[in-house]
């Protein structure tokens, strides 16, 4: 599942939420995708998502590898995970958690010459405040359910999104069509196949 949004710069006001809110969402082993897709349901040994920034247009996009007669499965998950933290339905112990592998891994980065270095570069580039890094993990720890919420429904647009399936298109699309989305099929160079050619596609 792919989104593209506006630019995510380092001066977004959304930022730190965004970067809690995919941590929880599939930032790790104890996402949200991770422990629903494969803790729970075996689909796959990994679930993961990633939010893009920059200046120019970004990218959110979630996934797994699963099997084909679980590709269908796969996604409804994915979807309702991403639909809980647009309901808000995330725990005190997920955002500690979140919060947790910002600040040690802001801790760690500090300790290599090269970061700082990449710190000063990004504020001049970004125009940041000069205070910006001093003030990040505060920011990353004023991060509330609320705010998790509201960047969730704003960056995880579903009538935005494009689902992506690569596999075997027979052992797919049956299954597929319950979920009631628009399926469109190509081949392996991208061009278009009908419904009654199917062989192996993407889907």
């Amino acid at each position: 599942r792919r989104v593209l949004f506006r630019s995510n710069p380092l001066s977004n006001p959304d930022y730190h939420a965004l970067a809690i809110a995919n941590q929880i969402l599939g930032g790790g082993a104890e996402s949200k995708l991770f422990m629903n897709l494969r803790e729970k349901h075996g689909f796959t040994y990994g679930s993961y998502s990633r939010v893009g920034n920059g200046r120019f247009q970004a990218q959110f996009n979630a996934g797994a590898q699963v099997r084909s007669e679980k590709a269908d499965s796969a996604i409804a998950e994915i979807m309702n995970e991403i639909r809980n933290m647009q309901d808000g339905k995330i725990t005190e112990e997920e955002i500690k958690i979140a919060k947790a592998k910002y600040n040690g891994s802001f801790a760690l980065g500090m300790e290599e010459p090269s970061t700082a270095a990449t710190y000063a570069t990004n504020i001049l580039i970004n125009n940041l405040p000069a205070d910006y890094y001093k003030t990040f993990l505060q920011k990353i720890n004023a991060v509330t359910v609320a705010d998790i919420q509201r960047v969730a429904k704003k960056y995880f647009e579903k009538d935005m999104s494009r689902i992506v399936i690569v596999g075997n298109a027979s052992k797919i699309v049956s299954n597929l069509n319950r979920l009631g989305y628009s399926v469109k099929m190509y081949d392996k160079f991208a061009n278009a196949i009908e419904a009654s050619k199917i062989g192996r596609a993407h889907v």
